[in-house]
């Protein structure tokens, strides 16, 4: 994948995922075809696999598209990060008020704002997770892997259940941005289905990833992250976005 394509999109795709989920949640079953078709349109006009996990808690209705398929995780691979720090929390092996000290060389490349900033700032390691479910930060990104491990990562989210939702290891640090061949070239930071996302997702939704504490804050991580609605400008709103309807 080209560097900018990943850096740029990485975050939107997260998003969109999400979103276009819901939406296709709420619509009755009657429209399924045409959810089926705007899938399809979506697909075609991105040059892009779209895999769909959607489950309307309230109903239990479900709707999917691909949703076994294997795909390249960008951001929101973030998710198993999460989990794992929230783990690590309720576990008494990572305090959350305690503090990060960043230099120069634990700087990432790509999204966020950390890359930018100077030497010596020193976030708590709740502030890292904001970042990295906020803005999508790299480098927050990047010490919380650091601090956990890629097998740790792994190894909670196989325990949950969630096997297809792995990361790969750490994004590619700032100092090599101007790298060629680039760092991002074939880079892949993760691999997720998106039913086993879906999966995650309903699982924090109901309070039950771990104890309804500990789920409740990975739920106010996600609630923080304000680019929830980019989606939005990116759908054709007459094939996606939909108003509720009696069924």
């Amino acid at each position: 994948m080209r560097r900018r394509a990943f850096r740029d999109l990485a975050p939107f795709a997260a998003a969109a995922a999400l979103a276009f989920a819901s939406a296709c949640a709420s619509a009755p079953r009657s429209e399924t075809a045409s959810i089926d078709e705007a899938v399809v349109t979506a697909s075609t006009r991105c040059g892009c696999r779209i895999g769909v996990a959607a489950k309307h808690l309230e109903s239990g209705r479900t709707y999917e598209h691909l949703a076994e398929a294997e795909f390249e995780g960008a951001s929101v691979t973030k998710i198993a990060v999460l989990t794992e720090a929230i783990a690590a929390s309720r576990e008494g092996r990572v305090t959350l008020s305690d503090r990060w000290t960043m230099t120069e060389t634990e700087k990432a490349d790509g999204s966020g704002v950390l890359s930018m900033l100077d030497d010596g700032l020193a976030p708590t390691w709740s502030d890292l997770l904001t970042l990295m479910i906020g803005p999508s930060d790299n480098t927050a990104t990047n010490a919380w892997i650091a601090r956990l491990g890629v097998e740790a990562v792994n190894g909670r989210m196989a325990s949950l259940g969630f096997a297809h939702i792995r990361l790969l290891g750490s994004l590619p640090s700032y100092d090599r941005r101007d790298e060629e061949p680039s760092p991002w070239r074939g880079f892949r930071f993760g691999l997720l289905s998106p039913r086993d996302v879906a999966a995650w997702y309903e699982r924090v939704a109901r309070g039950e990833l771990f104890d309804a504490d500990s789920s409740g804050r990975v739920f106010t991580y996600l609630d923080k992250d304000p680019t929830r609605l980019r989606a939005a400008r990116r759908f054709p709103s007459d094939d996606l976005w939909r108003e509720n309807r009696e069924r």
